[in-house]
């Protein structure tokens, strides 16, 4: 009998602190969270922490890593003196057309390597069946980083996966990155001042949201003087165009290390597993930044789910992935990237794929 996991995407799963739901994520990306009282403020309040001080927001939510990008794991999940953050339950709300699945709960800021690791330490050491996994938006990236860590460990077989386990289906994955995640390191979130500038910082600390930065050519743009933009040979994984944005350099080498070592070529260690990747086209998503005198600003309108664009993240797959990949939905009649799981288009095909 087969079993069936999930692995939620980014927010997929709320942070505990030292074991008390701190509400994050959901009312922190809330226009006015500022200023209503919630479940949230009091759990900064039971902490001796004012809920909305940007301080106090930084030393709860940040983490601390070595500058070494081969150390994985932090040496602190929080800068809240000897407290510490764990992912804590599901959220119900996006993910219950497979609310029978067991689900695979990990923190969605650390680095994706070390969520990988932990992934296949759950894969390996449960005897039975083999798996059926259904993953979706970050958690994609993390079952890719698996499958890799697995061929490896394996002398690169890369059928190695399949013998633990047998579907996989992939909802929104942003294999080649998303502007989403440049747009958390621009904007804050959307954020008011001076909540955004705290976010900000604290969202430079996070290792998974530099590992998901876009790296297709062509994400990169500077107007070129007569109306129009000029793309740049580059990504957004190098140092240049965050000139001056306070990123951290050894949080960059640690995505690109990623990128290389783990996710480059993202079905290639899934050989005897069953794969589709399902995409939606309905919603403008942005593809580029436009590097103006006053920092990047997040630019594009290509078809998507608001986060992951359709036709660049299939394109810049191999053949297997172009293959695999079915796109869904047009004109707004799919719900938007993070409610995609949820989506009865999207569950329906997924459902039925797993039944192959």
């Amino acid at each position: 009998m087969p079993r069936d996991l999930l692995v939620p995407g980014t927010g997929g799963t709320k942070l505990l602190l030292d074991g008390d739901d701190i509400g994050w994520p959901g009312e922190l990306t809330v226009a006015g969270w500022l200023a209503k009282r919630s479940a949230l403020t009091e759990g900064f309040e039971a902490l001796g922490a004012k809920y909305g001080a940007p301080d106090d927001i930084q030393r709860v939510l940040s983490m601390e890593h070595r500058d070494d990008p081969t150390v994985l794991a932090p040496t602190r999940t929080t800068l809240w003196p000897g407290s510490s953050i764990t992912p804590g339950p599901e959220l119900a709300l996006v993910y219950n057309q497979f609310d029978d699945f067991e689900p695979f709960l990990y923190d969605w800021r650390q680095d994706i390597r070390r969520s990988a690791d932990l992934l296949l330490d759950r894969l390996i050491g449960t005897a039975g069946d083999p798996w059926r996994i259904v993953c979706h938006s970050q958690g994609g990236l993390v079952v890719v980083a698996a499958a890799s860590a697995f061929a490896a460990q394996k002398g690169g077989d890369d059928r190695a996966f399949s013998r633990l386990v047998s579907h996989v289906a992939f909802i929104g994955v942003p294999f080649h990155g998303t502007l989403q995640a440049a747009d958390a390191f621009i904007r804050g979130e959307t954020l008011a001042p001076p909540v955004a500038a705290a976010f900000k910082r604290v969202a430079r600390t996070w290792p998974a949201l530099y590992q998901m930065l876009p790296t297709w050519i062509g994400c990169v743009r500077v107007p070129d003087g007569a109306g129009a933009e000029k793309i740049e040979q580059t990504n957004l994984l190098y140092d240049e165009p965050w000139a001056g944005q306070q990123m951290l350099p050894s949080m960059l080498v640690r995505a690109r290390n990623t990128r290389r070592d783990r996710l480059r070529a993202p079905l290639a260690s899934f050989n005897g597993v069953k794969t589709r990747i399902f995409q939606s086209r309905a919603h403008p998503t942005p593809d580029h930044v436009v590097l103006t005198a006053a920092g990047p600003v997040v630019a594009g309108a290509v078809a998507g789910d608001t986060l992951v664009p359709d036709d660049i993240t299939r394109d810049m797959g191999g053949d297997l992935e172009k293959e695999v990949t079915l796109s869904i939905g047009k004109d707004g009649n799919t719900l938007v990237h993070s409610m995609l799981a949820d989506d009865p288009t999207f569950a329906s095909a997924v459902k039925d794929f797993l039944k192959q």
